[in-house]
């Protein structure tokens, strides 16, 4: 790498028998020889670890060729939405994807398990000759079969065969074999009730604090942990129920409410300053995008947004809701034109402006839907007519309740005839 010989003799004398010992209940055991690792609290440990780590990525990529891992195809030019223009195979980039790092976790990528097993054996190999070794008990496996599978690969690792989960949790995200977010969502609204209950008594349930007070506490701790690495999500109507009920909850109890008092959601939000999780997501969502739109062309976050796997294609029939499905319709829904997305996320201080009222007016439809399905629910309840499903029945000239109300009605006439 360039390093002069005087340097790597400093680093290898100040590493060179060094001696550590732990202390236990206010006692510290006898010293032992350090053999592997960087020294605790020295400035240089950061540089020395990511230096052996790019080493180590180096060797391994060489030894790995050109069919291994995951290759993706993306254009940066043009709108996000346009996907044809990836069929333009003159225009497009290509790039292998090998693994993904972080800090010392490491998940390595493959289309076909043989391809898996070589990488497996390539990075065992590079860690062994360096010094290290695999964590077998750490190590797992997430299959994710375009097709049904009766047959079930195995792994292995020095001949110590590797554990195949179903849900494996990376960074704080649960993933999962069909790429969903169900078992995130749960595990979300798990940990943000442990910590809702913990602050329960002391803040929530306090007398002396303020509804506000109560409400910001709430939003800084709770909501945090409940909406943790949502940027990415691809959610549904339903999960945004799941974590909209689990929010309802939370703020009925700090304003000391039941579903007895019969309080409509809109004044709860109102009495708390707090909009609904749909607001909350929206808000990450515009802010995400906007930061990978503004990334350099090397970063593989933009390349993917642009990009598609280079093999496989989507099934016939009833299609899974992508990412960029979905940051097409949140656009839509906050008022901005998707094809000026580019244009308007390129500029920060614009971006921002723009999202602000984007949110600002998906706020106030939603707040007006609420009211809106409020006040039918109480005119169904008290037997009034709805002036938007007022459905005459040509038979009898009586007003129906719904469209499919009236649609019984007349099948029911069609099966039994006036005599």
């Amino acid at each position: 790498m360039g390093i002069p010989p005087k340097f790597l003799n400093i680093l290898r004398q100040l590493h060179d028998g060094m001696r550590a010992c732990v202390r236990i209940v206010g006692q510290q055991s006898p010293s032992f020889n350090v053999k592997v690792g960087v020294r605790q609290g020295c400035v240089l440990a950061p540089v020395i670890f990511n230096l052996f780590l790019s080493a180590v990525t180096l060797l391994s990529h060489k030894a790995l060729g050109t069919t291994d891992g995951i290759h993706i195809q993306f254009r940066l030019d043009g709108s996000l939405f346009n996907i044809r223009r990836l069929q333009a195979f003159t225009k497009i980039t290509k790039q292998q994807i090998l693994e993904l790092q972080y800090a010392d976790n490491c998940a390595l990528l493959a289309h076909t398990p043989d391809s898996l097993q070589r990488a497996l054996n390539v990075v065992s190999s590079t860690y062994s000759a360096l010094g290290l070794k695999v964590n077998i008990s750490k190590t797992q496996i997430i299959a994710q079969h375009s097709i049904h599978q009766s047959e079930v690969p195995v792994f292995n690792i020095d001949g110590q065969q590797l554990t195949i989960v179903q849900h494996f949790t990376y960074l704080g995200s649960v993933l999962s074999p069909t790429c969903n977010i169900d078992n995130d969502i749960q595990v979300r609204v798990g940990l943000a009730s442990a910590a809702f209950g913990r602050l329960k008594t002391r803040v929530f349930l306090n007398r002396n604090l303020t509804v506000s007070t109560k409400a910001a506490v709430y939003r800084a701790v709770c909501l945090s942990t409940l909406l943790y690495g949502s940027e990415p999500w691809t959610p549904y109507q339903r999960h945004v129920r799941i974590l909209e009920r689990y929010h309802i909850r939370c703020l009925q109890r700090i304003l000391g409410l039941t579903w007895e008092d019969r309080v409509p959601h809109v004044d709860i939000f109102d009495r708390t300053q707090t909009p609904s999780i749909q607001v909350f997501l929206a808000q990450r969502h515009l802010r995400w995008v906007g930061h990978v739109i503004r990334m350099p062309a090397q970063r593989l976050l933009r390349q993917i947004l642009y990009g598609q796997l280079q093999e496989g294609c989507r099934s016939p029939g009833g299609q899974r809701k992508r990412y960029k499905d979905h940051i097409k319709t949140l656009l839509k829904r906050c008022a901005i034109q998707p094809s000026a997305l580019e244009v308007l996320a390129a500029d920060r201080h614009i971006w921002r402006d723009c999202s602000h009222a984007g949110i600002a007016h998906l706020q106030e439809q939603t707040t007006e839907r609420r009211k809106g399905q409020r006040i039918q629910r109480h005119q169904r309840a008290a037997g009034a007519p709805l002036s938007n499903m007022d459905y005459i029945r040509p038979t009898c000239g009586k007003p129906g309740g719904s469209r499919i109300g009236l649609h019984s009605h007349m099948q029911w006439h069609i099966r039994n005839p006036p005599q």
